[in-house]
């Protein structure tokens, strides 16, 4: 099981990445729209580059979603009020998700374990 352990949540945190860089993508699209800023294609592709390194580089622990947000609104012209919006619904969602990850992660080992050891 500690084998499972130490090679299952590693993994199941790496995986869960690009749900994080989906959420920057849809939140600066959803904020800058709101806001009446198009984004133009070149805008979009260096979104989703810089969506991706953030993801990766964002640690699983609530709340540093934050940070990455600031960097992100600054970079396309959304305002700080937004940003406030965002934050709030950020702590409530960003919470939810972190524990769904990780109870979800360790359920999934659990399992898996039940299974090679019949």
């Amino acid at each position: 099981m500690r084998l499972l352990l130490d090679f299952g949540l590693p993994m199941g945190l790496l995986l869960s990445k690009p749900g994080y860089a989906m959420d920057f993508i849809v939140l600066v699209f959803g904020y800058s729209e709101m806001c009446g800023h198009q984004v133009n294609i070149g805008q979009a592709l260096t979104l989703f580059l810089t969506s991706a390194v953030f993801a990766l580089a964002l640690p699983p622990v609530p709340g540093v979603m934050i940070a990455f947000l600031n960097v992100l609104f600054t970079q396309y012209n959304v305002p700080a009020e937004m940003l406030c919006i965002a934050i709030a619904a950020n702590f409530v969602f960003d919470m939810l998700q972190t524990v769904a990850h990780s109870i979800g992660n360790v359920a999934e080992i659990v399992v898996l374990d039940k299974r090679l050891n019949k």
